[in-house]
């Protein structure tokens, strides 16, 4: 099988139920920042971080070349991606229309990026579901091996 074609490659770690928290207020409004759920689960994604082990020189692939037969999905190294999926209560009180957005956290950053407030609240104004993935390798989680790679491999700075 390959990536996504069946549920046996995603798996659902935990799901936090806040829904009985998305309630009017006295005057009829809706606290924008909360959200009804929030899910965190992990899908079997493919990897090439396996071929930039740091105790190995880094060879960059040539970008001219044509053979590209070794990106094959049945050729490459598997994970477990983690991600989170905010449903916010303008969805889960008023069921209809919604937009998917990915959100896309920035260099060292992570996933829980997606839980905080001012997205929360644009969520919940534009009746947007939000699910984000951690970039592997740009986490923050990945600092240390950031460093190393910048130390052992230095010499690939000298053409900048």
């Amino acid at each position: 099988e390959l990536w996504g074609e069946s549920m046996q490659d995603t798996k659902i770690i935990k799901i936090v139920d806040e829904s009985d928290k998305c309630v009017l207020d006295d005057e009829g409004v809706l606290d924008v920042n909360q959200t009804a759920y929030v899910i965190h689960g992990a899908v079997l994604a493919p990897t090439n971080r396996h071929a930039f082990a740091l105790t190995n020189p880094v060879h960059l692939p040539n970008p001219n070349a044509s053979d590209i037969s070794h990106l094959s999905l049945q050729n490459r190294h598997w994970e477990w991606a983690e991600f989170t999926v905010v449903i916010p209560c303008a969805v889960q009180m008023e069921p209809g229309e919604v937009s998917i957005v990915h959100y896309g956290h920035g260099f060292l950053g992570d996933r829980r990026e997606v839980q905080g407030d001012y997205l929360a609240e644009m969520a919940n104004n534009n009746r947007w579901v939000l699910i984000s993935f951690d970039t592997m390798g740009l986490t923050r989680h990945d600092l240390i091996m950031i460093l190393r790679l910048c130390v052992n491999q230095a010499h690939l700075a000298e053409e900048l």
